[in-house]
């Protein structure tokens, strides 16, 4: 959530390598999103995975927690994940010898060949581009994707369902500043394409408070400790206060479990056409 705030302000300077608390945050973030959606993944490529052989792409990788985790699951293939930054806050002790990270830019162009990887994924990035900006992404993720492989595309919105006035103020602070919309284009980007078919999307419910059982304490806890970490960070821009901060993540938590508020979590998953050579 936060280091994508930061990165969709303009003029906004961030701090790198990410503290300890960012990175474990990163990771709890994946594991609620494995959790409510039951698996890794939503693309069916659990056949190519078990090859052996896949070629496995993660865009914009964070710390790498999914790639780790699909390389336990399937070990052999070749994971690689790219990331942005030259100050890069990936771990490299303990790294699985089928995980490989590299520098990479989709909007400038990724370093690898036409067709080279079964899957691409993409988690998490949606508010920090812009139209334009995503419209050159999803071709250059579908270039580099394999006919016949797959491209997932993830990530949670805002809308928190029921919320409240709080709650509201400070989402639609957000929204002043932030693409908070970006989320509901991704199937119209993949149609863009028209290399892509069976576009397929999937939503699930991270709910926000312990109304919801040990889930929803998680993720609450989570969502506190996401907001304490950034906002003091994004203060100035949202002219927000620094002394007001901590009653007003009190305020959300409060209104959160009153109104048993929930995330919404997107999967967008398609698959590349096949071409077919009928002249040979």
């Amino acid at each position: 959530m936060g280091k994508q705030f930061s990165k969709s302000i303009s003029g906004y300077q961030e701090t790198f390598p990410l503290t300890e608390e960012e990175k474990e945050l990163l990771h709890s973030r994946h594991h609620l999103t494995r959790e409510i959606f039951k698996g890794t993944y939503s693309s069916p490529v659990r056949n190519v995975l078990q090859t052996g052989w896949a070629k496995v792409l993660d865009v914009g990788c964070d710390v790498g927690t999914w790639l780790f985790e699909l390389s336990a699951d399937y070990p052999g293939c070749t994971y690689i994940g790219t990331y942005t930054s030259p100050y890069s806050s990936l771990a490299t002790v303990g790294k699985p010898f089928d995980v490989e990270f590299i520098e990479g830019d989709p909007v400038h162009g990724l370093p690898f060949e036409d067709n080279t990887f079964d899957f691409v994924s993409m988690k998490n990035r949606s508010i920090e581009y812009n139209d334009s900006e995503w419209g050159k992404i999803i071709f250059e993720l579908v270039r580099v994707l394999k006919p016949g492989g797959w491209l997932e595309l993830s990530d949670y919105d805002y809308s928190w369902g029921t919320r409240g006035p709080t709650t509201e103020r400070m989402l639609n602070l957000f929204s002043s500043h932030i693409r908070l919309e970006q989320i509901g284009k991704f199937k119209d980007y993949m149609h863009m394409t028209a290399e892509l078919r069976n576009i397929q999307h999937e939503i699930e419910y991270l709910p926000l408070g312990s109304f919801a059982g040990r889930l929803g304490e998680t993720s609450a806890q989570i969502l506190r400790d996401t907001l304490k970490t950034f906002l003091p960070k994004l203060a100035n821009y949202f002219g927000v206060r620094i002394g007001d901060i901590d009653s007003i993540i009190k305020t959300v938590m409060e209104e959160a479990e009153e109104n048993q508020s929930h995330i919404r979590f997107h999967r967008f998953f398609a698959q590349k056409e096949t071409v077919f050579d009928f002249t040979s």
